[in-house]
């Protein structure tokens, strides 16, 4: 299980240093969408939310679906590699679209998927977690689908939960997100990340 409580992200130095914005909200909700302008600490924010989660001691086969354009996704899971104690770093790396981050010692994982490829390379999967990042450069008409998708496939455990960092922008993806939170504010949550 995921847990997004104050034990969970504890486990890291990042509380103490995020801004109120950067943390999850309180329990209760199933997806987080934190919405700012350029240079908010968005992408930082969830890397160190991922790192907390994958290389928390306590932690048990938290699965990691994370989706990103593929210009920043080597350097997202650079950024998460950088974080693990390097007695638990294993980076595995798979032909294609298909890269990730395994902690051997736990059994976490991280799977990332390059937003472009569309929803149909993520369908089959399942996640305890899911990480949609830069929402907001998408590619349509697609975008809608492979959140939808993303969605889907955060079904194992009892939390799963989806996180979700994106510039303020009229992309249809940040409009359902707008939508959802308005629609159902305890279980869609949307914060700033400044």
């Amino acid at each position: 299980m995921i847990l997004v409580e104050p034990e969970y992200v504890s486990m890291s130095k990042w509380p103490g240093t995020a801004r109120p914005g950067q943390l999850p909200p309180g329990p209760g909700w199933r997806t987080w969408g934190m919405v700012g302008d350029r240079g908010a600490g968005k992408s930082h924010a969830i890397i160190q939310l991922i790192s907390s989660a994958i290389f928390n001691p306590s932690a048990l086969r938290v699965r990691v679906g994370l989706v990103a354009p593929a210009r920043v996704l080597p350097f997202t899971l650079d950024a998460i590699a950088r974080e693990s104690p390097e007695s638990l770093r294993s980076i595995r790396c798979q032909t294609g679209i298909q890269t990730g981050i395994e902690v051997q010692r736990n059994g976490c994982s991280v799977t990332a998927f390059e937003a472009e490829q569309g929803p149909s390379a993520i369908r089959g999967h399942s996640f305890s977690l899911g990480v949609a990042l830069d929402v907001d450069v998408w590619p349509e008409p697609t975008a809608l689908e492979l959140w939808d998708a993303l969605r889907f496939a955060t079904r194992v455990g009892d939390a799963q939960l989806v996180w979700c960092a994106s510039t303020y922008s009229g992309h249809p993806t940040v409009e359902a997100l707008q939508r959802q939170a308005a629609a159902d504010c305890h279980l869609t949550v949307l914060t700033g990340g400044a």
